[in-house]
């Protein structure tokens, strides 16, 4: 059971199609201070994945390499006020001024005053209580 696990963990991977494994034991709470629209241009995938594949996977690697696919993902950038200081979170969602908010890391994310795209679930919550922010 555990060799499947680690399989599908590793085709998810080459796949990009594997969401991002969360940090449930780290939860940051705060207040949005204020946001901005940010971009951050699409992740083209490497060449090592398909290297494993032989000659074949060379020629998908050459295509994929060459061909500019000038995705770009525009997200929003919260700044987030908690009693450790200012966090900084680039997200899909959208909270005004005031929100409180809870944000939960990924799993092995080293930063704790800036999480990049997809690198944090932010969520509403109501913990903040008149305003206070906690970080935990």
């Amino acid at each position: 059971m555990r060799r499947l696990a680690i399989v599908s963990a590793a085709i998810a991977s080459l796949t990009g199609c594997g969401s991002v494994a969360l940090d449930e034991a780290r939860h940051i709470l705060g207040v949005v201070t204020s946001s901005t629209t940010a971009s951050t241009p699409a992740d083209r995938p490497g060449l090592r994945p398909f290297m494993i594949v032989g000659a074949t996977g060379g020629l998908v690697a050459a295509q994929t390499g060459t061909s500019p696919d000038g995705t770009i993902y525009i997200h929003n950038r919260l700044y987030v006020k908690t009693d450790s200081g200012e966090v900084v979170v680039d997200t899909d969602d959208y909270f005004p001024p005031g929100s409180c908010v809870e944000i939960t890391p990924a799993i092995g994310e080293q930063s704790s005053t800036f999480f990049s795209y997809r690198s944090a679930r932010i969520v509403a919550s109501d913990k903040c209580g008149a305003g206070k922010a906690a970080s935990g």
